[in-house]
């Protein structure tokens, strides 16, 4: 597809790099591609401490103001011992927003002239709603991206009211089109959209159908949403029936207030299971790990289009997945991968025994999740479709 040179693109963003959730992840990608393509693109994002207020990264420029600012980190360490805390956390975000709305206020006037559409990547953020009303007041096109059913199943009003300003929300699952329909989004506006992932050049090999290594992605300060501790409870009878079997756990702790690593350490020398588990925290490169796996495993409670299980697909690994929004979309047949129900730590471990013993059929399952990632997922082609859109708004200025 022929892109414009000139097409300028604002992304509004409440954490970026060197953030890396899910949400930052996918952002960073489609930059990438984007800056490929000759597109300009601007990052706004909330200011963090020993970060430069501007900066260059992959090609495109970052603005980082105190549009998000929280309790500061010595409250919060104290907070139970901080009297009337609940007024002061509930006094503070009130001023703090105030003064982030203004800000991005600010720079949407005073950059006006720099760029075409508005891309949010949060509903439930609070900035997004006056950027998206400012945005339209200056003529812009303005795109939402949703990423997590869960913010579609608690969305407030003035949220909804801020999806209804947009000119299309992406849509990264089916349960997320399907939930803004049940809340009063016009069809019109919506836009299916799956999250897209980097094809890395090597898959597993023969050689993997041997290790009997698990392998797990999710930070751990998003328990209990990730399902780390359902897993742990399966991988007590994993290891009696394949005591050669290692769970590897990828995923960082950055949680200001709690010690997940900490909580799940201990859990792990309760079940007995140490001498089997390793915990990586965050890694630049999960793919290494990946590509050392027998079989990958997604526990998760709740999810949106899981980054983690694209990549573990697009490495040609054989999945195990609760059977959640999202996780659906990616495998929807049994070729592919196996799901389970939520919280079933005995499913769980059943589907996991299951592809140790049946090697030949982990690896036709990984290869046919390898060829779904390349017809349907690969990053190049989902910007290609979010290229489509932006060009159609920018044709609108």
């Amino acid at each position: 597809m022929k892109v414009s040179n000139n097409l300028k693109i604002l992304f509004l963003i409440g954490t970026y790099y060197p953030v890396l959730g899910g949400t930052e992840k996918q952002c960073m990608q489609l930059v990438r591609e984007l800056v490929a393509k000759n597109c300009a693109v601007t990052i706004l994002t909330s200011f963090r401490r020993k970060e430069k207020v501007r900066n260059v990264i992959d090609g495109s420029t970052v603005l980082r103001l105190p549009i998000a600012v929280g309790v500061p980190r010595f409250i919060l360490a104290h907070k139970k011992r901080v009297p009337f805390y609940g007024m002061i956390e509930m006094l503070w975000e009130f001023f703090s927003g105030k003064v982030g709305d203004c800000l991005v206020f600010f720079f949407l006037i005073m950059y006006r002239n720099k760029f075409d559409v508005l891309h949010l990547h949060n509903l439930s953020w609070k900035r997004c709603g006056g950027a998206a009303r400012l945005a339209k007041k200056l003529n812009k096109g303005v795109i939402l991206k949703i990423m997590s059913i869960l913010e579609v199943q608690q969305a407030k009003a003035t949220e909804i009211k801020l999806a209804n300003r947009c000119d299309f929300i992406i849509c990264t699952s089916t349960d997320i089109y399907n939930g803004l329909l049940e809340k009063g989004i016009p069809e019109s506006k919506l836009y299916a959209c799956p999250n897209g992932v980097v094809l890395p050049k090597e898959t597993v090999t023969e050689n993997n159908f041997q290790t009997y290594q698990v392998t797990t992605i999710g930070n751990l300060h998003q328990h209990p949403h990730k399902g780390l501790d359902v897993l742990l409870k399966s991988w007590v009878h994993v290891v009696q029936k394949f005591p050669r079997a290692k769970l590897v756990i990828v995923g960082s702790d950055d949680s200001k207030t709690q010690n997940y690593r900490g909580y799940f350490e201990r859990f792990v020398r309760e079940l007995n299971i140490s001498n089997s588990v390793t915990f990586t925290g965050r890694l630049p490169n999960p793919n290494a790990v990946l590509l050392k796996s027998h079989i990958f495993v997604l526990p998760s409670r709740i999810e949106g289009l899981s980054n983690a299980l694209l990549e573990a697909m697009a490495c040609g690994l054989p999945c195990v997945a609760t059977n959640i929004s999202g996780n659906r979309d990616l495998i929807p047949c049994t070729q592919i991968g196996i799901l389970v129900p939520v919280e079933d730590s005995n499913s769980l471990a059943d589907a996991i025994v299951y592809l140790f013993e049946h090697p030949d059929e982990a690896k036709k399952m990984g290869a046919e999740a390898r060829c779904t990632i390349e017809k349907r997922y690969r990053m190049e082609d989902i910007t290609a479709r979010y290229l489509n859109l932006y060009t159609s708004l920018g044709q609108r200025q």
